[in-house]
């Protein structure tokens, strides 16, 4: 249950106290996961989850299986594994991190955070410690280090592509510039570090550039935030990570110790993970205090169930003998190998016995969700309201691969994850890509009744399939980064000619790794903020060579559409233009270009009805398709 802060509301700091060094954070939709440093324990790498970046829960660990990590019995205090970079891209979550115990830097994926996460990647090219992962418009990936250096990566091989370089040294006379983060925001890329060593001289600062490789600038102001020389109950603050918050605003984790005592002072909790309000002024990063009560983010907390603590870390009353690698068939192990219970029954490792894992990105355990009955079957059109409506039979049925039969069948179109399956429609929509015919989804002809202007019927002739692949080339850079946070799982694209072969018109539908809530705040922010308007967020046409969309391209496009579905992981869409190669000054919106009365040139021509007639009848498609499948599983 949330519940929005009242006014003068404060949160208490750290939001997750206790042994959570290192901080990495990343948002995917409504949902936060952060990683933090495990040392010489294992399992390795504690993954938390939040919906309101205050109260966090424990879903699991990234390393926890011993063929992805492997410590020496005799592995030193502060040998191991740390410094992570969690990330989300390209509809998988990637976690990059240095064993200095043996192995170096190694870079592991998943589809859900809460495991499992792949065998590791070794990064035998990437020196030092505590890399980073930041892609570019392009696909690029680069990995930075401390030291603060830089090289190219195929993070699907480790392979390093060119030389490693040095971008920035950091603060003139500062020691120890790590951890760092490589950030693309508005204009700049900005490279966020820790410097002065992770004691009390600790600091953050931060440079930017207009490329990912530099120059660099230094803030004039850094560090940008340190309790070096301060009495303050707060210190060693640093080791930071920027992420935005529900309504937009920036804020940053961070680690810091909490210091009793005469000096030097303990802080036998270790260090911990902070919070912290981010404005930007003249295009720089001003941190807020941070502050043992700091006051509450202004969007709906959601408090931790009741009967657990308030960072949701742990379940009280479950014994330490569940807690363990996946499925609780091993211990917490502390160096040599012994368990090390720590406070409230954590592992001073930093491990928790485990709860149910969250609402995540292709998670096992998220609430199941029953689909509408398909709308508009038959009729002209979507019409009004229909946006984010699929039948719960298209994601019941794997068609042709033998894998649904009988009651499986029958749970899922029920919605019930006990069922012989365990998954609900909306996860088995996921699939719907590899399990549908082409021909089905992309009809090789498609009529519109009345599609066209003033009610005309349309007929439209697939000139080419697109190979399904990802979404790197599909959509503008912006819309790309808007589309980014519900991830892509698959793209599948074609496009079509009408009979006088005058348009070109490619339909799409993206196949997302998201949960319902993060697609339904992606359907929210299109509304609320127009997304759907701009012509800055257009898809781009699939320009199939010896066709008569061999010559489509940016700018011919003229008229567009895109629907986010809110029960199912699909987004789907339109974009239409000119045949000929004649380009368009100002493309307008479909929904615009076909309205009665519209005079805009894209109106005039008709390119409005051919991109809202096409993505109406591949979403039509989708749904009658899983309504009365013809295929039956072999």
């Amino acid at each position: 249950m949330s519940s929005r802060p009242e006014t003068g509301a404060t949160i208490t700091n750290p939001v997750i106290p206790g042994f959570f060094p290192d901080p990495s954070v990343c948002r995917v939709g409504e949902d936060y996961y952060l990683a933090c440093s495990s040392f010489e324990y294992f399992p390795g790498v504690p993954l938390l989850h939040s919906r309101d970046l205050v109260h966090w829960t424990q879903i699991g660990n990234v390393l926890d299986r011993p063929g992805q990590l492997r410590l020496p019995l005799d592995s030193p205090s502060s040998g191991g594994v740390y410094a992570p970079t969690l990330r989300h891209h390209d509809g998988r979550f990637w976690l990059v991190v240095t064993n200095v115990s043996g192995g170096g830097n190694l870079l592991v994926t998943a589809t859900d955070p809460a495991g499992p996460w792949s065998d590791p990647v070794p990064l035998p090219g990437v020196p030092g410690i505590d890399p980073d992962l930041a892609w570019d418009d392009d696909g690029t990936c680069w990995c930075t280090v401390a030291g603060v250096g830089q090289v190219r990566l195929d993070p699907h091989t480790g392979r390093t592509l060119g030389p490693h370089r040095r971008i920035w040294s950091g603060s003139p006379g500062a020691k120890a510039p790590e951890a760092p983060h490589l950030y693309r925001i508005g204009d700049h890329w900005y490279l966020l570090i820790a410097e002065g060593g992770t004691e009390r001289g600790h600091g953050v600062s931060v440079a930017r550039a207009r490329t990912p490789d530099g120059p660099f600038e230094p803030c004039p102001a850094n560090p940008v935030l340190t309790h070096r020389g301060t009495d303050h109950p707060v210190q060693n603050t640093g080791h930071a990570d920027l992420v935005q918050g529900p309504d937009g605003s920036w804020w940053m984790v961070l680690l810091g110790v909490r210091p009793g005592g005469g000096t030097p002072g303990w802080h036998v909790l270790g260090r911990e993970t902070f919070l912290a309000p981010v404005d930007w002024v003249d295009g720089w990063p001003v941190v807020g205090e941070v502050a043992p009560a700091a006051p509450a983010p202004p969007w709906p907390l959601r408090p931790c169930p009741s009967g657990s603590s308030r960072t949701c870390t742990y379940l009280p009353g479950v014994p330490l003998s569940s807690a363990g690698s996946r499925g609780g068939d091993a211990p917490w192990l502390g160096r040599g190998g012994a368990v090390v219970p720590g406070p409230r029954g954590r592992t001073a490792g930093g491990g928790q016995p485990r709860e149910a894992a969250p609402p995540a990105p292709g998670g096992s355990t998220r609430p199941h969700v029953t689909f509408a009955r398909p709308e508009g079957v038959g009729d002209a059109g979507r019409g009004d309201g229909t946006r984010g409506r699929v039948v719960a039979a298209a994601v019941s049925m794997v068609l042709g691969l033998g894998l649904v039969v009988g009651a499986a069948t029958g749970s899922w179109l029920a919605g019930d994850a006990s069922g012989a399956g365990g998954r609900s429609a909306y996860t088995a929509a996921a699939g719907l890509w590899h399990s549908v015919p082409v021909d089905r989804l992309f009809p090789p002809t498609v009529t519109g009744r009345g599609a066209g202007p003033g009610g005309a019927d349309r007929t439209w002739t697939r000139i080419a399939v697109a190979p399904d692949g990802g979404c790197a080339d599909a959509f503008d850079p912006l819309l790309r980064q808007v589309l980014a946070p519900v991830g892509c799982s698959r793209l599948l694209r074609a496009t079509y000619t009408d009979a006088t072969q005058s348009y070109v018109t490619t339909g799409g539908l993206l196949f997302t790794t998201a949960d319902p809530a993060a697609m339904r705040a992606l359907d929210t922010r299109f509304e609320k903020e127009g997304l759907g308007r701009r012509t800055d967020l257009l898809p781009r046409p699939y320009a199939a060579a010896g066709t008569a969309a061999a010559g489509s391209g940016d700018r011919r496009r003229a008229s567009w559409t895109v629907s986010v579905l809110t029960d199912a992981p699909v987004v789907v869409y339109a974009v239409s233009g000119w045949a000929d190669g004649r380009t368009v000054a100002v493309p307008q919106p479909a929904a615009e270009a076909a309205a009665t009365g519209a005079t805009t040139a894209p109106a005039q021509a008709g390119h409005g009805n051919e991109a809202k007639g096409l993505a109406d009848r591949v979403e039509r498609g989708l749904r009658t398709t899983a309504a009365s499948p013809s295929e039956r599983p072999s």
